[in-house]
């Protein structure tokens, strides 16, 4: 396990998520799209990012969870698992302003 210096907080890796834009809508990250739907941090500073994709059959998964998991992997933490869940069904409704306004501008 990797010693961490600092205490890495889910606004820090919510801001790094931010980049990581949607394959298939890249205007829009996919924390503004809502399918970054959980962020664990435990006291090593372990991280657990869940997603939640916009429909089950999503062919771009695996490269969000890959695209997830590099950014996070870039910050303090002794490492990172990405876990995506259909528990909760992704709807319009996750999606922020920020990202209703890419989408209007992907059109």
């Amino acid at each position: 396990m990797i010693e961490t210096k600092t205490k890495i907080s889910k606004e820090d890796i919510l801001k790094t998520l931010e980049g990581v834009m949607d394959p298939e809508i890249p205007t829009i990250s996919l924390v503004d799209l809502g399918i970054v739907t959980d962020i664990n941090i435990s006291e090593d500073n372990f991280v657990t990012v869940t997603l939640t994709p916009t429909f089950s059959g999503c062919p771009a998964l695996r490269v969000m969870e890959d695209l997830v998991k590099e950014r996070v992997l870039n910050l303090d933490v002794s490492g990172v698992e990405v876990k995506t869940t259909f528990d909760v069904q992704w709807n319009t409704n996750m999606i922020t302003d920020k990202g209703l306004a890419a989408l209007k501008k992907h059109g």
